[in-house]
């Protein structure tokens, strides 16, 4: 997924500013087991360590355990204290006044200075940080004693989510960046102590810690010493590791959830755009052409994908923004696709000049329509199961579709440097709109995050004029971007997936859609 939270972050999973959960149910009663150990799946490795350039899902649930942000978000999207005990936000800045006595991995004091440095660095242009996208431009953070203030040059209604969920670099680390590939530098309560790529991360808990959320210290009762993330890109091989015992969390996004769930408690689902699907729209590809985007959405059974893809779980689209706070609560998908005919699709392309040849495949100016359609492969084989049959769709009416998928590191090289897809499911995860600006509009890769090369007037139009607002007026206009990118078919959600995270012998819950470290409690 692409997460914005940043679950490209599930490029998802996407996730800062993603959340929801609350205390797993089933398999967590029993006494707590002190300096235990816990085990997680992982659907694939978390590639670069660094919080700096951590943009998949799976990045950040793994840096999660060692870094922390400066405010934590509840499940209602409301802003609660973490390593900052209080803020002041207004239209331009927000104030963070940190908690005394926060220390780094190394023992080093980590201070409101060092805040500000890692709040610069993540918005400095030259930096290329992949929170860069989401941050407004001209940010600055500058330290006063314990207070770190970040301002900008114009008003932005999110600031406060915007920069309290950057996770916190230590000094050492944002100094040389190189090192985080094998140590991790933050303050978070557990710290890098083994590291074997493709297999497990180890992490051991940092009994100093003692600025948790709500008051969480280290020597709760429960939290585990021990923390072993294994990569288990099988799903039916996470559920048996889970059923059997051998690992305490994993999500299960296929038909293995449905026999976990009747030996683990679940965590409360969260929602992720699993069908978001994108058209490359970058000069000499077919998804430039208005016409040509409509006619494979048209020429697409939704309804039989969102079944496929999501195993029958799966919840119909509303809206782009999947999780809290999702401020303006507003249903901008029903009615605004053609309904799947096979038979009208085939009549769009010909129209737009695609001709169908004797293979049955369609050309134009001599050029087969060929498409290139990538997916996140940690996803799952309901995805993969998804993906043909969307090429079966397609080939109804003529189209020739590769498809090809990807984990979320290789994903994010394919969208936002070399270029080379037609179209796909991109599942962004976020909870405020501005969140998708960058995405969906301006400067294409490199120079942007323009991943789908969309120009869209309307878009652009109705975004700039909800910036200039305060958010109780900005409303509208943030409904009718939404709308104005599914006239002109830039973006068609096919369906969200629920996902839920499945413990035994453990409590824990969840925020972004991750684990939450400070959470956990293991159970005897």
């Amino acid at each position: 997924m692409i997460r914005s939270t940043r679950p490209l972050r599930v490029l998802a999973v996407a996730a800062i500013l993603a959340v929801s959960g609350c205390s797993a149910s089933g398999n967590s009663d029993g006494d707590v087991v002190r300096d235990g150990t816990f085990t997680m799946a992982i659907p694939s490795d978390p590639g670069g360590m660094n919080p700096m350039r951590a943009a998949e899902g799976v990045t950040q649930n793994v840096l999660r355990f060692a870094y922390d942000s400066l405010v934590a978000f509840a499940p209602d999207g409301k802003v609660e204290p973490y390593l900052a005990q209080s803020w002041k936000a207004g239209p331009r800045s927000v104030a963070f006044t940190l908690r005394d006595g926060i220390t780094c991995s190394n023992g080093k004091t980590f201070t409101a200075a060092a805040a500000a440095a890692t709040l610069n660095f993540a918005g400095d242009p030259a930096k290329k940080s992949d929170y860069l996208r989401d941050l407004p431009p001209g940010m600055k953070a500058a330290a006063e004693g314990n207070t770190v203030t970040v301002s900008t040059p114009n008003p932005d209604q999110f600031l406060l989510y915007k920069v309290g969920g950057i996770l916190m670099v230590c000094p050492d680390g944002l100094s040389d960046p190189a090192s985080l590939t094998k140590q991790t530098q933050g303050t978070g309560m557990f710290q890098l102590s083994d590291a074997a790529a493709g297999d497990h991360y180890t992490f051991t808990r940092r009994d100093e810690f003692v600025w948790g959320p709500g008051g969480v210290t280290a020597k709760e009762q429960g939290l585990p010493k021990t923390v072993v993330l294994r990569v288990v890109p099988s799903e039916t091989t996470a559920a048996n590791l889970l059923v059997s015992g051998e690992v305490n969390v994993t999500s299960i996004l296929g038909p293995d959830r449905k026999r976990v769930a009747e030996v683990a408690g679940v965590q409360e689902s969260i929602r992720s755009p699993l069908g978001l699907t994108f058209f490359n729209q970058a000069a000499g590809r077919p998804g430039a052409d208005q016409a040509v985007r409509r006619a494979l959405t048209t020429g697409m059974d939704r309804d039989a994908l969102a079944r496929v893809m999501t195993d029958g779980t799966g919840a119909t689209p509303r809206s782009l923004l999947t999780i809290p706070p999702d401020p303006c609560h507003a249903d901008t998908v029903s009615g605004a696709f053609p309904a799947f005919d096979a038979g009208k699709a085939a009549a769009e392309l010909e129209a737009a000049g695609w001709v169908a040849g004797p293979d049955g495949v369609r050309t134009k100016d001599g050029k087969k329509l060929h498409l290139r359609f990538i997916y996140n492969s940690a996803l799952g084989d309901s995805v993969v199961a998804a993906a043909e049959l969307l090429r079966d769709n397609w080939k109804r009416i003529g189209v020739e579709l590769e498809i090809k998928g990807y984990p979320p590191s290789n994903l994010g090289t394919i969208v936002y440097e070399t270029g080379d897809w037609d179209a796909g499911w991109l599942p962004i995860t976020v909870g405020i709109p501005s969140d998708f600006v960058a995405r969906l509009s301006g400067p294409t890769p490199p120079a942007g995050a323009n991943l789908a090369s969309i120009h869209n007037a309307g878009y652009d139009k109705e975004t700039a004029a909800a910036a200039a607002l305060p958010l109780d007026r900005a409303c509208p206009h943030w409904i009718a971007a939404e709308k104005a990118l599914f006239e002109k078919v830039d973006v068609v959600p096919v369906v969200d997936g629920t996902i839920p995270t499945f413990g035994k012998g453990v409590g824990f819950r969840l925020q972004g859609g991750l684990i939450d470290p400070t959470s956990l409690r293991l159970k005897g």
